[in-house]
């Protein structure tokens, strides 16, 4: 009878230990979850359309620099220049736009940016406002002689680096503000 005893000490021990695991797994797994769900970090999508813009300029600059040297244009800057202004035109509001075109001789800087023009509001009681509010787009434009082989682009404390290629040259810097979010978009 001792014999059997002994037996019921084990199995209750047995239990409490089964006991106690099950309890360790139950803890582990409520840690691991609430872990898991802590780092769990979902960003936001890219903004496809605007994208899609800077991989279209890359396309259509080519094909005017295609064009250019096909025709044996002597003035590849001016059917470039055309092109940027009616980039500029196409790109939307709120998209601010840099581009850096031309040879190992001469680099022509275009600078092309949203100016608040303020506007005009109506009171009409209460506090409220009905108001027409507008910017426009300005362009500045400069020549420069390039040093080196390589470019640098500063925008918004930003450094944006091209290397020239021989022949013609054509980059490009696009800046949105999308949500609150900065969008910069390069050649690629």
């Amino acid at each position: 009878m001792r014999i059997k005893r002994e037996n019921k000490k084990t199995c209750k021990n047995g239990k409490k230990a089964q006991l106690f695991i099950i309890a360790a797994l139950i803890i582990v797994g409520i840690l691991f979850s609430s872990v898991s769900i802590t780092n769990y970090i979902k960003g936001k999508p890219k903004p496809t359309a605007f994208y899609d813009l800077s991989k279209e300029i890359s396309s259509e600059s080519s094909q005017v620099l295609d064009y250019a040297t096909y025709k044996r244009d002597s003035d590849v800057n001016k059917l470039i220049a055309n092109f940027t202004d009616k980039y500029a035109s196409y790109a939307g509001e709120n998209v601010e736009l840099v581009f850096v075109y031309g040879n190992t001789n001469s680099l022509i800087i275009e600078n092309y940016t949203l100016v608040d023009t303020g506007g005009v509001c109506a009171d009409l009681g209460e506090g409220s406002c009905s108001g027409i509010y507008g910017s426009k787009r300005t362009k500045e434009s400069s020549t420069t002689t390039p040093s080196d082989s390589s470019v640098k682009i500063d925008i918004s404390n930003a450094t944006y680096n091209f290397q020239l290629n021989p022949g013609e040259n054509f980059f490009f810097v696009i800046k949105k503000e999308i949500g609150g979010e900065q969008h910069i978009a390069t050649p690629q």
